[in-house]
């Protein structure tokens, strides 16, 4: 295989490692190198120069208010830079509330925050829940799937764009996350990825094409994910 580097650019770790999404870092790595795909991890910290050419796939993780507003005020700089690279295509994750930046504006507690307006995203403040373990229905690629992890955001996305996916197992039965081009944006944590192997196929597969066109990808499953889903979720055709 030629020795093109998959780039993962990783934005304020520090920041935004609310519910340990950094550590959606590690099956990403690991499915590049059990295909021996050679790769490199960029991580971007505050008042550092975002630089996102040259960036195979973008990671955005969950972080408390403080934390959130830190990154929005400093990606206002950036907003041009992030839509392009959004809308021509590139791979892109965002955790948590994370997503929510890209919007128009969203509402917490008695307060409504501007976002970058990168998406016609609107998000309104639903009633206090505990942190929940969901199951989500979703399609990736043309194939039904279950995504599995925990929801901590209480707010309701408007959007016409495509969902992430429909709550079958949790306190709602509404429709979750977004998928825009090649970015996903959802509110599970866990961290998602370590669970849910279809994304990490998707997220990789979009993002090797631009380096790698004719390589004939294969989705791989996690067999401790497939045993976790049938065995204490009870999910069947996982």
């Amino acid at each position: 295989m030629e020795n093109k580097k998959i780039i993962i650019g990783h934005i304020f770790k520090e920041q935004l490692d609310h519910h340990s999404d950094s550590g959606n870092i590690f099956p990403l790595v690991n499915a590049l190198e059990e295909r021996s795909i050679p790769y490199e991890l960029k991580e971007f910290s505050l008042n550092e120069e975002l630089v996102l050419e040259g960036i195979d796939l973008l990671l955005l993780g969950n972080g408390d208010s403080r934390g959130k507003r830190l990154v929005l005020d400093y990606l206002k700089d950036y907003k041009d830079k992030i839509k392009q690279y959004i809308d021509s295509g590139g791979a892109a994750l965002f955790t948590g509330t994370s997503y929510y930046i890209l919007g128009e504006n969203w509402e917490k507690k008695d307060e409504m925050i501007p976002g970058l307006g990168i998406l016609d995203l609107k998000v309104e403040k639903l009633d206090e829940k505990d942190i929940e373990e969901i199951v989500l229905l979703s399609v990736l690629e043309g194939r039904q799937c279950y995504l599995t992890g925990f929801l901590e955001n209480k707010e309701l996305e408007k959007h016409n764009y495509r969902s992430l996916g429909r709550i079958i197992k949790g306190s709602d039965n509404r429709d979750e996350g977004i998928i825009y081009k090649h970015m996903i944006g959802t509110g599970i944590l866990g961290p998602v990825l370590v669970y849910n192997q279809e994304l990490v196929n998707l997220l990789l597969k979009w993002a090797i094409k631009g380096k790698y066109p004719d390589y004939r990808f294969k989705s791989m499953k996690n067999p401790l994910e497939v045993k976790y889903k049938k065995k204490v979720l009870g999910l069947k055709n996982v």
